[in-house]
């Protein structure tokens, strides 16, 4: 008896000796699962993220400042008669859809730059009470933001509505920040039942397992985190090029593409926004061009004019002052071009057969030169949404750049698809292509291929893409050149989706 009563005891002493340092290995693993929590929970990954949703929120500041710019050169009342006219022009060219006066008892006079549904997001009686209670100055509604001013009674607001991917981009943003502060809460639990198990079987095998399965956790959730922390903050710093190249799974995985998708919507946004601002410039620069040159014309005509009557029969004078009527009339069609690039209205959307259109483009142009081939390859009929007179405008543009940088017996095809990202309007000619020192700048005011030429047309060609939603691009065809408009896809149930088809 009593030496089962000592064995009992040696027993008991050896497994509380054998039990202490397995004790300690659990509490190591607990220090780590602990270790692994206060990586995801860091202040610095969250202080990141904060600054990936202040990129977004700066785009926001950007378009009030452009609000609170352009209030002061509108009426504090509502427009009237041809006013209405020339406040539409000044909301196009800043880049804003509607402006909206305050009335007595809360009613809202509002002037649209376009039609009904650029007024989408005008404010109502709560807007413009928030605004008597001292709210700020702008507010969102939906995909539109609204920008006020003045004082209640007399108030105005300025809207704007935003690209669809923008204002998913300023969603995201927000939902980025909460998902990172989700996930270290859901894998909390999951680390403390590892430490849990550790500290309750108390054995060599739990332990080591409670150990490397710490570790390993702790690593797989925190590091990517961690890498994904960086790219936020490289994005936050102004890096839009930026992308996070992580090895994940699951809900990591998941965050680590909405972060990539977001970062290139911000940079397809930012970019955007630069475009716009540069055409904008380059609008007002051509208006001013235009006048500059126009001015002096009338005079110098009225001039050649009277010298002419004056020399009588010098043939040479006579010659001179021909060479000075045609660069008379070259300045002219300049001033032109200047000033309808300048002028290139807001589109007005409707129904339009893109084939037809595009048939009737070739027609025009397949005999304005013999020696050059204009044809047509693509659906019989293909209807989209958008402007007819700016879409006829665009592609006449490219068409008649091919005819006239092609040698004698050059072609132009004009083609016509569709797929499920959209359509693609082209133009490909089998010309000697871009040249390489303006490769990089094509499309921008006064960089033309085309002798001569001043550049404006293909800069005119980008605008009304963009403004369709969609985007002009070129490729070499080796040789020649491809011009390809892409647009929004057709509406579903209208004709031409099918292949296209060879057309003479």
């Amino acid at each position: 008896m009593r030496f089962r009563r000592l064995e009992t005891r040696l027993l008991v002493s050896f497994l509380l000796l054998a039990s202490l340092p397995l004790f300690l290995l659990a509490l190591f693993a607990a220090g780590v699962t602990r270790t692994g929590l206060e990586r995801i929970s860091s202040p610095v990954i969250g202080d990141a993220f904060e600054r990936a949703a202040l990129l977004a929120r700066e785009t926001r500041d950007r378009l009030e400042f452009d609000a609170a710019r352009l209030f002061p050169e509108l009426p504090n009342r509502p427009a009237e008669g041809a006013e209405i006219d020339q406040v539409r022009k000044r909301l196009a060219d800043a880049g804003f859809d509607f402006i909206a006066w305050e009335q007595p008892g809360g009613e809202t006079r509002v002037v649209a730059r376009t039609d009904v549904d650029d007024a989408l997001g005008v404010p109502g009686v709560e807007d413009w009470a928030a605004l008597a209670d001292g709210r700020r100055p702008s507010s969102r509604a939906g995909e539109s933001l609204r920008f006020f001013d003045g004082e209640p009674g007399t108030a105005r607001a300025l809207g704007r509505r935003l690209d669809p991917e923008l204002a998913e981009a300023l969603d995201a943003s927000s939902r980025l920040y909460s998902s990172a502060q989700q996930l270290g809460s859901r894998f909390a639990p999951v680390l403390r039942t590892v430490a849990a198990a550790g500290l309750a079987l108390m054995i060599a095998i739990t332990g080591v397992a409670a150990y490397v399965l710490a570790r390993r956790t702790a690593r797989r959730v925190s590091r990517p985190v961690t890498e994904l922390a960086a790219a936020a903050d490289r994005l936050a710093g102004g890096d839009l090029q930026h992308r996070a190249d992580i090895q994940a799974d699951g809900e990591v995985a998941a965050l680590v593409e909405s972060f990539n998708r977001m970062g290139a919507r911000l940079q397809a946004s930012q970019a955007r926004l630069v475009r716009a601002e540069r055409v904008a410039a380059w609008r007002d620069a051509a208006r001013r061009v235009a006048h500059e040159i126009k001015n002096p014309l009338t005079p110098i005509k009225l001039a050649v004019y009277r010298l002419r009557q004056r020399v009588g029969d010098d043939a040479a004078t006579l010659g001179s002052l021909d060479s000075i009527g045609e660069e008379i009339e070259n300045l002219a069609r300049l001033a032109d071009s200047f000033s309808e690039f300048a002028k290139l209205p807001a589109p007005s959307f409707d129904d339009v057969d893109l084939a037809r259109l595009a048939n009737q483009v070739v027609e025009l142009h397949g005999g304005a030169r013999e020696s050059v081939q204009v044809g047509y390859v693509g659906p019989d009929a293909l209807i989209v949404r958008g402007d007819r007179d700016l879409l006829r405008r665009a592609l006449t543009n490219l068409v008649k750049n091919a005819t006239q940088i092609l040698a004698d017996g050059g072609r132009v095809e004009v083609g016509l698809a569709t797929d499920a990202r959209g359509v693609r309007l082209t133009v490909d000619d089998d010309g000697p292509g871009v040249p390489e020192q303006i490769r990089e700048s094509l499309g921008r005011p006064g960089v033309s291929a085309r002798p001569g030429g001043s550049g404006l047309g293909l800069a005119m060609v980008q605008s009304i893409a963009e403004d369709h939603g969609g985007s002009l691009t070129w490729e070499d065809r080796h040789p020649g050149t491809r011009f390809t408009i892409s647009l929004p896809p057709p509406p579903t149930g209208t004709a031409g989706a099918d292949e296209p088809a060879p057309k003479a």
